[in-house]
């Protein structure tokens, strides 16, 4: 079994949820699984399929309305702590937030999907690159924000995610980040079957955690909360009938609920298991 990859504790960890596969810190509370995936299967889960089906999203480009709207609330909350300057966002994925966040700050961003990375330079005409963080880190000293929307879970080494963050923040700069709460209420009750347990996630954080690493990194949290996703109703419903058996009933029930007029609304759905943290560059 690795040590944690925050605190480094290597002889204090237990399964999570009596998962084989997954290691929870005692020391830090960091959820982490045990073996990290190759480069190769890394790419297997990124793959286009990784945005249209059932690996984590059931049609991510079809939902943009609703991605952005809640980015929008993201923008709102970061102006209050940095009104412009320049921006990069790492794990950008299809350019949603960078489309709304170039009105307000000069932005970058980087991503290991192909796909997402295609769209967003291709067809959204904005100044990204494909690769992991790590590897393709900012340049220093120069940036005004660094955003992780829903990435630094996915990451092979968080703490050097973070490190290169700090990096490439000018004293005074935030780091803003959202992650999934393993100690929030909901997963505490539905354990192995809580939604964000997918192959995509390396590392799973609670309050305690993050704020270990980031005050390692010389960063002091200035903001936390647990904020809202816009989902429509069609997706929700998509979700519903997801681990359902291939039938002729599901098929019948997938039918029938796209022909309800109100499909296409969005409503924004808070279960208090997604932080939002804002930490500032001492």
């Amino acid at each position: 079994m690795r040590a944690c990859p925050v605190c480094g504790n290597s002889t204090n960890q237990t399964d999570l949820w009596n998962m084989s596969n997954i290691a929870r810190c005692s020391v830090c509370g960091l959820g982490y699984v045990k073996r990290l995936p190759t480069l190769e299967e890394l790419a297997a889960i990124y793959a286009a399929d990784y945005w249209n089906g059932r690996k984590a999203y059931t049609d991510y480009l079809a939902d943009k309305v609703g991605t952005q709207l809640h980015f929008k609330h993201r923008i709102a909350s970061l102006r209050q702590f940095s009104s412009g300057g320049k921006l990069f966002e790492a794990g950008c994925a299809y350019g949603f937030f960078l489309e709304l966040a170039q009105a307000y700050w000069t932005v970058k961003g980087v991503d290991f999907s192909e796909a997402a990375i295609a769209y967003a330079r291709d067809t959204l005409h904005l100044p990204v690159e494909q690769g992991d963080f790590e590897s393709n880190p900012p340049e220093p000293n120069i940036y005004d924000v660094v955003a992780m929307w829903d990435t630094i879970e996915h990451l092979y080494d968080p703490a050097l995610a973070i490190s290169k963050s700090v990096e490439a923040l000018h004293s005074g700069g935030y780091l803003a980040l959202t992650t999934a709460d393993l100690d929030a209420l909901l997963p505490r009750i539905q354990k192995t079957s809580w939604r964000m347990i997918i192959p995509a996630h390396l590392h799973y954080f609670s309050r305690q955690s993050i704020t270990y690493l980031l005050e390692a990194h010389d960063l002091k949290v200035v903001h936390f909360s647990h904020v809202s996703y816009y989902r429509s109703v069609r997706q929700m419903a998509q979700i519903i009938t997801w681990n359902k058996p291939d039938s002729r009933w599901r098929r019948q029930l997938q039918n029938q609920i796209e022909r309800l007029p109100f499909m296409g609304s969005y409503i924004p759905l808070n279960l208090y298991d997604i932080m939002f943290v804002v930490a500032q560059k001492l």
